[in-house]
C-alpha cells in the first residue's frame, strides 16, 4: 500500500492530545449543597477525572480516536497496485512532426492533446515508475530519462515544442527498441498520428479529418524582363474544394491570383506569367483556412543568374571538360576552330590552339598557348619538374598539393598576372586582370603532367573559374524544416553568417569543402552571407518549407483498431485502487455512533 498525501499522517498526533484530555483531572469550582443524598453517585464520577491515575476504558475517547484515524487515513489517500506491475520502465514516444500541428478540436492541435494524453498517462502510474520521454520531429531527442518524478516528468512534457520537421518514428524504432532493451521489464507506447504495426508497441492515436489543401511547390524562370511562375497544389481529402490561390512578394505586395477546383485528392499546376518584381523571393499563399495552415504558404527565390557559358577551343581534353562540368553550374560548348569571336561566351578557353584574335568581351583562359600579346608571354625554352602552390586565396583548398609536370614554359612576368603555381623560382599557373578583364595561364600541356590525376584538380579548376566568372559557388535555395543547409564556402570566405526568418543572426564556422547549418525549425527565407577579408559579402537566400509529400495527407483509419492501438489514453491495469471514499463513509457512520452514544447514553 502507498499514500498519495503521505503528509497527512501527521494528523495521528491529535490521538496523544485526546488521551491527554482523558486522564487530566477538570477543576471545579466549590459550592454549597443542601443535600448530599446524591454525594455518592458523585464520587464515582470524580474518581474518572482525577488526574494522573490509571486510564480506565471509556468508549467515546475510544470512537474519538477511531474518527482521528479513519480521517487522517482518508486525507492520506491510500492505494494499491499490482504487485507485477511495479518494476515495468516507461518508454513514451511522442511524435512531434509537422502533421501534428493539424488542428484536432477545441482550436488545440493534435500535439496539444497528445501532451495531455502523456500527462493522463503519466497520472495512472505507479509512483517511482521510471519513465523516459522520446521526441521525434526535426530530429531525436530524449526530453527525460529514467525520471520518477511525475511533477518532473509531466513538467518536461509541457516544455516539448511543435517542430515542421518530417521525421518520422518507423524510422528510428530500432533506436527506441535499443534504449528498452536496457531494461529488463519496459513498456513502449507511441502518441502519434500515425500507427506502428510493431506488436511490442501500443499506440494512441491522434487522428482529426478534414479539408487540407497543400502548396506543394513554385518555381520561377526570368525571361526577357519579367518572371514566369509556376506553381502546384494538391487537394488532400476526400471531398472537393474551390481554394484561392495568391502570389506575392516580399514585401507582401499582391502579384496575382488564381481560383481553382479539386476534385478529391486532384493535383493541379497553375501557370503565372508576366510577373515584374523587385526583390529577393516570392509565395504564394492559399486563403482558405483548412486542417494544416502551415502548408498552405511556399516561397521562391527570385533568381535572374543566368548559366555562364563557356567554349573550350581544343582537339580535345577530357580533363578539362570533366572538370568543369562536375559542378553543374555552367554550360560547356566544344569546337576546334578558333575563330570564335562573333559568338558571345562567359569565358573562352584556348587549350594549344592559338587564337586568331581575341574576343573584344569575355573573360579568357590559355592551356599551353606560349603567349598572347598585350596580356603576357612566356620564356621559349621548356623545362620539367615538381611544381608546388603559392599560399593564395585561390589555392587554399590545394595549397599542400604538389604534382609533376614536363614541358613547361616559365610565365614572365608583368603588371597584370600574378602566380599561384611554381616549378622553384618559376611560374606556371598564373591568374591575370587588365582593365577589369580576367584571364588564367596555364603554361604547360595538362597530358604531359600528372596534374589532372590529382585530386585537387578539379578544385582548383572551380575555383579558377568561380573567380574568372564572378559568380562564385551555387547555393541549393531549397529545403525542408529540419533538413541540414549546406554549402560550398567561396575560397575567399573568411567568415559566412546566416539568418532566418525571424532575424536571428548566427555566425558559422567555416570548413572546407562543405559548411552546415542545421537550425532550420522555421518556415521561411534565410539569408546566408559570406565574406572576405577585405569584408566584401555576398549574399544568397534559402528556403526552408513545408514537407508536403510526408506531411500533409490526411490518413484515414477504420473505427476498428487493432489491440494494440486506442485512440484516447486507457491506463487499463494501471488504473489504481484508492480507499478515500471508503475511509469517509467509515468516519462518518462512527461520527453518528458516538454523537448516539454522547446524547442518549
Amino acid at each position: 500500500m502507498r499514500f498519495s498525501n503521505p503528509y497527512a499522517l501527521w494528523g495521528l498526533l491529535l490521538i496523544p492530545l485526546v488521551i491527554l484530555m482523558y486522564i487530566l483531572k477538570q477543576n471545579f469550582e466549590q459550592k454549597e449543597i443542601s443535600s448530599t443524598f446524591l454525594w455518592e453517585l458523585a464520587s464515582k464520577e470524580d474518581e474518572v477525572n482525577t488526574p494522573w491515575q490509571k486510564l480506565k476504558k471509556n468508549i467515546l475517547m475510544i470512537l474519538q480516536i477511531i474518527v482521528i484515524i479513519i480521517i487522517t487515513l482518508a486525507l492520506a489517500n491510500p492505494y494499491l497496485y499490482k504487485k507485477q506491475e511495479t518494476n515495468n520502465v516507461q518508454i513514451i514516444v511522442m511524435d512531434t512532426s509537422a502533421s501534428m500541428n493539424a488542428e484536432y478540436k477545441d482550436g488545440k492541435t493534435r500535439l496539444d492533446y497528445a501532451k495531455e494524453m502523456a500527462k493522463e498517462k503519466i497520472d495512472g502510474l505507479l509512483d517511482g515508475t521510471p519513465v523516459t520521454i522520446i521526441t521525434i520531429g526535426n530530429d531525436v531527442n530524449i526530453n527525460v530519462s529514467n525520471a520518477v518524478s511525475k511533477d518532473t516528468i509531466k513538467k518536461s512534457i509541457n516544455n516539448i515544442n511543435p517542430t515542421y520537421g518530417s521525421m518520422k518514428i518507423d524510422d528510428n524504432i530500432d533506436f527506441i527498441f535499443s534504449i528498452a532493451k536496457s531494461y529488463e521489464d519496459y513498456e513502449i507506447s507511441i502518441i502519434s498520428d500515425e500507427i506502428n504495426n510493431n506488436d511490442n508497441i501500443h499506440n494512441y492515436l491522434v487522428q482529426s479529418e478534414g479539408s487540407n489543401v497543400s502548396i506543394d511547390n513554385i518555381s520561377t524562370f526570368f525571361s526577357e524582363g519579367s518572371y514566369e511562375v509556376l506553381a502546384k497544389v494538391t487537394n488532400r481529402y476526400k471531398t472537393p474544394v474551390k481554394i484561392h490561390f495568391d502570389l506575392y512578394d516580399q514585401n507582401d505586395t499582391w502579384l496575382k491570383g488564381s481560383e481553382i477546383d479539386l476534385e478529391s485528392y486532384e493535383s493541379k499546376n497553375i501557370l503565372f506569367d508576366n510577373i515584374n518584381c523587385e526583390g529577393n523571393y516570392i509565395y504564394g499563399q492559399i486563403k482558405e483556412k483548412d486542417l494544416i495552415t502551415a502548408d498552405n504558404k511556399r516561397f521562391n527565390i527570385l533568381n535572374k543568374n543566368e548559366i555562364k557559358r563557356i567554349i573550350l577551343i581544343s582537339e580535345e581534353n577530357i580533363f578539362m571538360e570533366k572538370a568543369i562540368l562536375a559542378s553543374n553550374r555552367y554550360e560547356l560548348y566544344k569546337t576546334k576552330n578558333s575563330g570564335v569571336n562573333n559568338e558571345k561566351y562567359d569565358l573562352y578557353i584556348y587549350d594549344s590552339i592559338i587564337p586568331d584574335s581575341i574576343p573584344d568581351e569575355g573573360n579568357l583562359m590559355f592551356l599551353n598557348i606560349p603567349k598572347v600579346d598585350g596580356l603576357y608571354e612566356t620564356d621559349s625554352e621548356t623545362s620539367s619538374g615538381m611544381a608546388a602552390f603559392s599560399d593564395e586565396d585561390i589555392t587554399r583548398h590545394v595549397f599542400n598539393e604538389n604534382f609533376i609536370v614536363s614541358d613547361y614554359r616559365k610565365i614572365l612576368p608583368n603588371e597584370y598576372i600574378k602566380s599561384i603555381a611554381n616549378v622553384g623560382e618559376d611560374s606556371i599557373i598564373a591568374t591575370g586582370n587588365k582593365n577589369g578583364r580576367k584571364f588564367n595561364i596555364m603554361s604547360f600541356d595538362l597530358h604531359n603532367s600528372d596534374f589532372p590525376l590529382n585530386i585537387s584538380f578539379p578544385v582548383l579548376i572551380d575555383n579558377l573559374l568561380a573567380d574568372i566568372l564572378g559568380n562564385g559557388v551555387q547555393i541549393d535555395e531549397n529545403y525542408h524544416a529540419g533538413e541540414n543547409i549546406s554549402f560550398e564556402p567561396l575560397s575567399t570566405t573568411e567568415k559566412a553568417f546566416i539568418s532566418d526568418p525571424k532575424n536571428n543572426k548566427a555566425e558559422l564556422d567555416v570548413n572546407f569543402p562543405i559548411t552546415y547549418y542545421d537550425d532550420t525549425k522555421e518556415l521561411g527565407v534565410y539569408e546566408l552571407i559570406q565574406e572576405n577579408n577585405e569584408k566584401e559579402q555576398k549574399t544568397d537566400y534559402i528556403t526552408i518549407n513545408y514537407n508536403t509529400d510526408s506531411e500533409s495527407a490526411i490518413k484515414e483509419y477504420s473505427d476498428e483498431l487493432d489491440d494494440n492501438v486506442s485512440n484516447k489514453m486507457v491506463t487499463r491495469s494501471r488504473k489504481k485502487t484508492d480507499f478515500m471514499s471508503l475511509f469517509i463513509i467509515l468516519a462518518i457512520i462512527v461520527m453518528l455512533y458516538e454523537w448516539k452514544k454522547y446524547v442518549i447514553g
